[in-house]
This record gives structure tokens, C-alpha cells and sequence, in this order.
């Protein structure tokens, strides 16, 4: 069996093949034609009539809606996008199509950092903040298939107004953004970078960036006792450095009843490769063919 797996992004299209036996065996890439949904189903079509391809896995940025099998992506400059319809449409072959943190997450679930694992929270820290949960074994995003969207939960009432017309968003605090916000503008690796360096200045931004992350870490841990806690996309890229971090302020938030910390937080083991990966994985999880 050959799956196709598509990581639609805000700048990047990146397509893979997958082999349940062999892994991700082939990639490559293609810049996002915005706002044009039919350039994007036309380019998928091109790729994957190359191949003889079974199964048909998108992960997508934007919320993905199971009653209306559409996707509306700001950064895509879509609104109610039939997706599915137009690759099925075109190519005659079963797809899926999902939101991208859940695709990525679904990338560790299957040879990652919760591998085996029946319940954990899967963060992506970026632009923004993407969110998936795997509960009970199996991937959730409630009945509408647009939960988990850690991202806007609100962590300072009244706070700082978010895109999404409320304020006081995780996302506002916590992104890769939120550290350039907390730095007076620069990039979370230039932060992340000094702090490793010892340099006091950064190492107060990266501290400051870190205890607002485990507000919200700590309500996440509260609500779905998950086994582990994955932390994903850009930021992840400090790796042991931001989780050792992340586990000694939840350690603090926690000390008046340790037993309530019941998940420690680590960084996600696929980096470029888990959109692809994980929306191959969810085509063949929810296709019904393993």
C-alpha cells in the first residue's frame, strides 16, 4: 500500500509517500498558491498522479469541518473550501483530509514521542498555536472535528486583543510570535540562542516566555491528565533545553500539590517530515486500511 501525505502550510505544500513498512520514502515541495483552492487541488492532483498511490492523507492549517467537509484557513485565504470534494473529484481515490496539528501529532503517536501512549496533548508553537489531543488511543477533535484549538483558550482575561475578535489568547503569550513580542522584537531562536549562551538579558525573556507557556501547560495537564505533554513546531527546536525548562516551572506551579503534575513535557521527535507523515498515518487510522 502506497499513501500520499500532503502538509498544506501558509507558505510550503509539502507532499510525501508513505509505505506502512518502509516509512516516508520520498518528498518534496511547492510554494502555497493563496487564496486559489483550485491551484492547490490541481497541484496535489499532478503530484499524486505520478505514483501508484492507494490512499490520500491532507493535513491543512485552518479548521477542517466534518459536518460541511470544508476548510477555512485565514492564511490561506479560504472560507468553506470543499477540500476533500475537489481531490476526490479529481483522482477517484478515498482521502482525508484533517487539521495539521492533528496530522502532526498523529506523526508521533506513530513512531515519535508518544508512541504507545492512550492519552496525550500535542502542542505546535509557531506563528501561532495549533492543538490535538489523542485520548483513549485515538486521535479527538470533537464532534465538529475543530476542538483542541489550544491556541485560543484564554489565559489573561481581558488581555490582549487576538484575530480571533476575543482577547487574552494562549497563542497571544505563547507563540514563537509572543517571544518576539516578550524580546521587543527578536526571533525566538535569537532568544533561545542567547539564553543557552548564559546571556542574562535573554535568558529573562526566555524565563518570562516560559511562565507563560506553563499557564497554560498547567491547565492542560488539569483537564485531560495526559501522559505526556509534546511540544511541536518551531520553538520545539530547542529541544531538551525548552522542555527541561517547561518541567521545572510546571514543577513550581505545582509544588503546593505535586501530585496533581501527573505528565512531564518533552519536544517532538519529527521536525519538516511530521505533516507529511502524520496525514498519511491519519488516512490509513481513519480509512479503515492498517
Amino acid at each position: 500500500m502506497l499513501i500520499a501525505g500532503i502538509d498544506i502550510g501558509g507558505t510550503t505544500v509539502k507532499c510525501g509517500l508513505f509505505d506502512p513498512d518502509k516509512g516516508l520514502i520520498q518528498s518534496c515541495r511547492y510554494p502555497t498558491p493563496f487564496g486559489d483552492p483550485e491551484k492547490m487541488a490541481d497541484l496535489l492532483e499532478a503530484f499524486v498522479r505520478q505514483y501508484p498511490v492507494d490512499l490520500i492523507g491532507i493535513g491543512t492549517a485552518g479548521a477542517v469541518y466534518t459536518a460541511t467537509q470544508t476548510v477555512c484557513a485565514t492564511n490561506l485565504g479560504w472560507e468553506d473550501v470543499p477540500l476533500k470534494a475537489m481531490v476526490q473529484d479529481r483522482l477517484h481515490l478515498p482521502v482525508w483530509v484533517d487539521n495539521d496539528a492533528q496530522s502532526a501529532m498523529m506523526a508521533e503517536w506513530y513512531d515519535g514521542a508518544c508512541t504507545g501512549m492512550r492519552d496525550a496533548v500535542y502542542l505546535t508553537l509557531g506563528t501561532g498555536i495549533g492543538g490535538a489531543l489523542l485520548l483513549n488511543g485515538a486521535p479527538w477533535r470533537g464532534r465538529l472535528n475543530v476542538g483542541a484549538e489550544f491556541g485560543h483558550m484564554i489565559v489573561h482575561p481581558d488581555g490582549r486583543l487576538c484575530a480571533c475578535g476575543r482577547k487574552g489568547c494562549f497563542e497571544l503569550y505563547a507563540s514563537a510570535t509572543a517571544m518576539r513580542t516578550i524580546s521587543h522584537g527578536l526571533s525566538a531562536k535569537q532568544v533561545i540562542d542567547g539564553a543557552k549562551a548564559g546571556v542574562a538579558k535573554m535568558q529573562a525573556y526566555f524565563q518570562t516566555y516560559i511562565h507563560e507557556l506553563c499557564i497554560g501547560l498547567a491547565n492542560l495537564n488539569i483537564i485531560f491528565t495526559p501522559e505526556i505533554i509534546v511540544l511541536g513546531g518551531g520553538v520545539s527546536r530547542a529541544g531538551q533545553f525548552l522542555s527541561d525548562a517547561c518541567n521545572r516551572e510546571l514543577q513550581t506551579i505545582f509544588a503546593a500539590h505535586p501530585e496533581e503534575l501527573v505528565c512531564g513535557v518533552t519536544t517532538a521527535v519529527h521536525q519538516n517530515d511530521a505533516g507529511m507523515l502524520g496525514a498519511a498515518v491519519l488516512a490509513m487510522h481513519k480509512l479503515g486500511k492498517r
